[in-house]
């Protein structure tokens, strides 16, 4: 893939998060600490990013050759749950877990796609195999 398509996709990806959010966290509120004011968090030195300075370090940025294909050891079958009082955690890929707990089995943030994005052709294209779904949802 070209140098170029890369910042492309990065950059298009990126851009929905850096105009939608600023900062703020509606649903939360709590005790104010040194960088939460009870219903905002901040950072507590300044930062100077601007908007033009992020779009300016995502198309300068340098990036590296990414795999075409990295194949991974069959792992193991979890076990289909665990005893009341014990936790288990297994991790799959990428940021997917399975949690076992109290007789649950919970799995995070599961992608099963080729791709990771908003649209099926746009986005980071999957370099190794997903985790397997006999493995982690036991029948």
């Amino acid at each position: 893939m070209p140098h170029f398509y890369h910042k492309i996709v990065l950059l298009l990806s990126v851009l929905p998060i850096l105009i939608v959010t600023d900062g703020c966290s509606p649903l939360y509120q709590g005790p104010p600490s040194d960088h939460f004011t009870g219903k905002r968090f901040f950072n507590a030195e300044p930062i100077d990013h601007g908007f033009a300075k992020i779009l300016k370090w995502l198309w300068e940025m340098k990036t590296v050759k990414w795999p075409d294909w990295i194949e991974d050891e069959t792992q193991p079958k979890p076990v289909e749950s665990v005893p009341q009082d014990n936790l288990r955690i297994t991790y799959i890929n990428h940021a997917t877990l399975l949690i076992q707990m109290h007789g649950l089995n919970i799995l995070t943030d599961p992608i099963w796609s080729k791709r990771t994005g908003p649209l099926t052709w746009l986005g980071a294209k999957r370099v190794r195999q997903p985790g397997s779904i006999w493995r982690i949802c036991p029948k």
